[in-house]
Order: structure tokens, then C-alpha cells, then sequence
């Protein structure tokens, strides 16, 4: 059997690092509900705009009710969600009330830094 390169051992310890900091914020997180947080980081502008769940659910190539699911997990409004641990935000656009934005809260905020750290 073909072992491993160091490299690739070290980038898949790096992952296991990563997929177990998800799974410490929750059990039961997805990885459809990971990348949707990612790729809201990556969305947030300097101005505090941020993706609708429809450019999102686009963005990630994942159906628009799976987008919408993952986001209402996130921001703590599912069935027993805890509002005050929402790792996301959806509030109306500051430049338009009819489109809402996700951006991370401040404890989103502070998990895509642990995540970054983990993954430099």
C-alpha cells in the first residue's frame, strides 16, 4: 500500500482541524451549511453589504430551499434554534429594504478567523 507525502498528510490534518471546529459549534452541521458560511465571509463587503440567499444559493451551485434552510440554521431561526449563538445576520440591505444581505455576527466573525488560523 502507497503511503502518504508529508504535504498531504499535513493538509489533511489541517481539514480534520477544520471539520472538527464546525463540528465543536455544531453536531449536526452540514457541509452545504459550512460552505454557505464560508462563502457569506467571503461576500461581506467593507461597506457591511453582504450575498442574498439567492446570489449565495448561486453561488454555491445548491437549490435556492437548500440555501434558504442553511441560512435559517445559521442564524439561529430554525425550529430550535438559539438566536444567540447565530453564527449569520439577515437584515435588510442598508441601500435598498426590499433586498436582505447575510453577513456573520460577531461570533461568525470570530470562528472564520479561528478557521483562517487553522488553515495558515
Amino acid at each position: 500500500m502507497k503511503t502518504l507525502n508529508e504535504e498531504t498528510l499535513h493538509t489533511l490534518t489541517k481539514l480534520r482541524k477544520v471539520l472538527n471546529t464546525f463540528r465543536m459549534i455544531d453536531t449536526d452541521m452540514t457541509i452545504g451549511e459550512c460552505i454557505s458560511l464560508i462563502e457569506i465571509a467571503n461576500g461581506m463587503t467593507q461597506d457591511g453589504g453582504g450575498h442574498t440567499v439567492t446570489n449565495l444559493s448561486t453561488i454555491c451551485d445548491f437549490p435556492l430551499s437548500s440555501t434558504s434552510r442553511y441560512t435559517i440554521k445559521l442564524a439561529g431561526k430554525s425550529k430550535n434554534g438559539d438566536t444567540d449563538n447565530a453564527l449569520i445576520s439577515n437584515n435588510r440591505s442598508p441601500t435598498s429594504d426590499r433586498t436582505k444581505e447575510l453577513r456573520l455576527t460577531p461570533r461568525g466573525t470570530l470562528l472564520i478567523q479561528n478557521l483562517a488560523t487553522l488553515m495558515g
